[in-house]
C-alpha cells in the first residue's frame, strides 16, 4: 500500500481550516493504514468508538491536525505534544493553535499560525430551540423567535458562541449568554474576536473566531487516503466545551 505523507505547503501565516467528509467508510485495509499512522493511545480510543462515523472522524481529525502543524513548520508529532492549560484547552507548545470540530458529515480542524483559534460546525435540522433559551441574551433571542426559520437562526448563533468560547478557552464557565455580536465581532466581557463564517457546506452553519483581525484563512478539502476529488487541495477533541443542540 502506498505510503501517506504530510507535504510541507508554501509560506502561509493565516488559519488553514481542514474539512473531511464523512459521507462514506473507507475500506477496512486503508483505515487501518492510516490508523497506524497515530500514536499507539490515539489508536487505542479510536478502537473503543462504535460507530463507523466516530472512527473516521476521529481519524480524520487528527490527521488534519498533523497535516495543518506540519505545514506550519511546526512538530513532526504533534498528537504526542498535546497538552491541556488549567480550563481543559488542548494547545501544543509553541505559535501553531487549534481547534477541532464536528457534525454528522463532516469532520474539521482549524489551526492557526501565532493566533487563537476557534472553530464550530452544526448540521441544519430541526430541534426545540425553547431548550436553549438560557443561552442567549434577550435581543439574540428576540430576533430568534422573529424570524421566518427560528432554527437556522439560532444554529447560525449556536456555532458563533461555540466558536469564541473553543478560541477563548474557559469553555462553560463563561455564560453564553453574555457573548454578543457586534461588527463582525464576537464579544466577552474582557476579549473580542474577528468572526468568519467558513462555508464548507450548503448543509452547515460553520464559524471561525481568531484574536487577529484581517487574516488571511485557507479553506481545504482534506481526504487523507487521497483518493477522492478535491484530495491535498492547495487551496483530544476541544469540540465539547458547549453541549450538542441536536441531542
Amino acid at each position: 500500500m502506498k505510503e501517506t505523507t504530510f507535504p510541507t505547503h508554501k509560506t502561509f501565516s493565516g488559519i488553514r481550516v481542514y474539512f473531511t467528509p464523512v459521507d462514506r467508510p473507507l475500506s477496512q485495509a486503508v483505515f487501518d493504514h492510516l490508523l497506524q499512522l497515530l500514536p499507539p493511545d490515539n489508536q487505542e480510543r479510536n478502537r473503543r468508538f462504535r460507530r463507523w462515523q466516530d472512527r473516521h472522524t476521529h481519524l480524520y481529525t487528527r490527521m488534519q491536525l498533523i497535516e495543518g502543524v506540519r505545514a506550519f513548520g511546526g512538530s513532526n508529532d504533534p498528537l504526542s505534544e498535546i497538552q491541556y492549560d488549567d480550563h481543559g484547552r488542548p494547545f501544543i507548545p509553541g505559535k501553531v493553535n487549534f481547534s477541532i470540530s464536528h457534525s454528522d458529515g463532516y469532520a474539521i480542524c482549524a489551526v492557526g499560525n501565532a493566533m487563537r483559534v476557534g472553530v464550530d460546525t452544526e448540521l441544519w435540522g430541526k430541534i426545540d430551540v425553547d431548550e436553549y433559551r438560557d443561552t442567549m441574551d434577550q435581543d439574540q433571542w428576540r430576533d430568534i423567535i422573529s424570524a421566518s426559520d427560528p432554527t437556522f437562526l439560532f444554529l447560525a448563533y449556536w456555532t458563533k458562541k461555540e466558536a469564541v468560547i473553543k478560541a477563548d478557552g474557559r469553555g462553560l464557565s463563561f455564560p453564553l449568554n453574555k457573548i454578543r455580536f457586534e461588527d463582525g465581532m464576537g464579544l466577552m466581557e474582557d476579549s473580542k474576536w474577528f468572526m468568519h463564517e467558513v462555508n464548507i457546506s450548503p448543509r452547515c452553519h460553520t464559524w471561525l473566531a481568531c484574536d487577529k483581525e484581517n487574516v488571511e484563512i485557507e479553506l481545504i478539502e482534506y481526504f487523507p487516503d487521497k483518493q477522492r476529488p478535491g484530495a491535498g487541495g492547495e487551496m483530544p477533541d476541544n469540540c465539547s466545551h458547549c453541549g450538542d443542540p441536536h441531542k
